[in-house]
């Protein structure tokens, strides 16, 4: 749907080129593939690291809030971990040339679509990979089919949102700009202009940007 929305009604008059829609499905898959590897190794890792320090993980009592709450609690806490993490993360990226020379390909897409998002190169989707698995799995105790419900409902809700706010729709969403990334807030991070370098670096919730003095408004 986003791509027919994306010809339908193109941020900058003119339709993304099909090429740019081949090429980062091609480098999302071939990034999928070499960086899943690292993300199981920070569990296992994280799982060693407990046992060896003696350290007991939170058991947080998901069941205790119905069916409905836990399973809003296990989609909504890993997006939260996840941006607070991912937004610090990108920050180094942008301040570290050697993280930078990885994040750069990211933003070397010519043409924003919504297949930019998976634009990613497998060092930099293993380097933020690694340490929110890492962190979670010492701080908070899931067992394998919770885990697994968390990372699917969070994996789901961010790779659908952050394929909106890369697309090229035409869309205006003001009442959302600090509530949610939208493709307006983010379309600023991607500007070449060097009054928008360093700014909206959050992946979900603008809120880490205006706490930490990074947002801009569209």
């Amino acid at each position: 749907p986003y791509i027919i929305a994306e010809r339908l009604h193109p941020a900058t008059g003119t339709a993304p080129r099909w090429q740019g829609y081949v090429l980062n499905t091609l480098i999302g898959i071939s990034t999928l593939i070499l960086s899943a590897p690292i993300g199981m190794a920070a569990g296992m890792l994280a799982g060693q690291l407990h046992i060896a320090l003696g350290w007991q993980p939170l058991a947080i009592p998901f069941d205790a809030f119905g069916p409905v709450g836990k399973v809003a609690l296990l989609a909504v806490l890993p997006l939260i971990l996840h941006d607070l993490w991912f937004y610090w993360s990108h920050r180094l990226e942008h301040k570290v040339p050697f993280l930078w020379a990885f994040h750069s390909l990211h933003h070397s897409d010519p043409e924003m679509n919504c297949t930019t998002w998976a634009r990613d190169h497998f060092l930099q989707s293993g380097w933020r990979s690694f340490f929110p698995v890492f962190t979670l799995g010492l701080i908070v105790q899931l067992d394998m089919r919770e885990a697994g419900a968390a990372a699917m409902f969070s994996q789901m809700a961010f790779m659908l949102w952050s394929m909106f706010y890369h697309s090229a729709i035409r869309a205006e969403l003001p009442f959302l700009d600090k509530i949610l990334v939208t493709p307006q807030v983010h379309r600023i991070h991607h500007s070449t202009d060097p009054a928008h370098h360093n700014r909206n670096f959050a992946d979900l919730f603008p809120v880490l940007d205006i706490i930490f003095g990074t947002y801009e408004k569209p």
